[in-house]
């Protein structure tokens, strides 16, 4: 909770240095790990990319004309699906699960854009930190032909939650007076690889795996 306090801080710091723009985006982030093949084939696992939720508030300050900086306070949805298949005497059991690892984010963008009028295109990169906040298994276990519901909270202790990423992407703002709407898309990966945070799937927990992802989000900004 300290680092989560620290990121706080730092958001309310910059956004108080001669911001232009302060708004809210919400969408959605498709994300997946790129867990070593080997390990999955062995533990009879395959994996899908998962759709989480994705909210930021955005806060912009102009260096240019055509160059500003932009830093945001996210809230964003990591994970995977996993489908696993093991053999229990004469039956196979199939464990179907969404694996999601809640974070509070803090980039800083450094953002190009067009000097329109009315719209404007830009694109953006720069460094993200983010910090786990919760984790959650839930999906089904079948056994022939039962199914069971599971739902379980993952424990983050002696994990490393803090990470560091990069994001990088663009958009389009349209302009209406004082507001503007923003449609964004992003590219996010983090930088290193990192363990037990994102690997809620038994069997995984050991394994490394850089998590990667794609963010759209439709949001408004009001100037200031």
């Amino acid at each position: 909770m300290k680092k989560v306090f620290v990121l706080a801080l730092l958001f309310v710091s910059l956004s108080t240095i001669q911001a232009q723009t302060v708004g809210f985006r919400v969408g959605a982030n498709l994300s997946n790990l790129n867990f070593n093949t080997d390990s999955l084939s062995r533990l009879g696992i395959t994996k899908e990319g998962i759709l989480g939720l994705a909210l930021a508030i955005p806060i912009e300050f102009s260096v240019h004309k055509n160059i500003s900086i932009q830093t945001e306070l996210g809230f964003l949805q990591k994970g995977f699906k996993s489908v696993q298949s093991v053999r229990l005497g004469g039956s196979t059991v199939v464990n179907e699960l969404k694996n999601y690892t809640n974070y509070a984010t803090l980039p800083v963008m450094f953002k190009f854009h067009t000097a329109g009028s009315f719209v404007q295109a830009y694109v953006n990169i720069g460094p993200d930190a983010a910090f786990a906040v919760s984790a959650k298994t839930s999906g089904t276990t079948t056994n022939g032909a039962t199914a069971t519901e599971v739902s379980n909270d993952v424990n983050l202790e002696g994990s490393r939650r803090f990470s560091i990423g990069i994001q990088a992407g663009g958009g389009v703002k349209l302009i209406l007076g004082k507001a503007a709407l923003v449609l964004d898309g992003r590219f996010l990966s983090d930088l290193k690889e990192a363990q037990n945070v994102y690997n809620t799937v038994e069997g995984l927990r050991t394994q490394a795996a850089t998590p990667q992802s794609w963010m759209t989000s439709l949001g408004i900004v009001f100037a200031l």
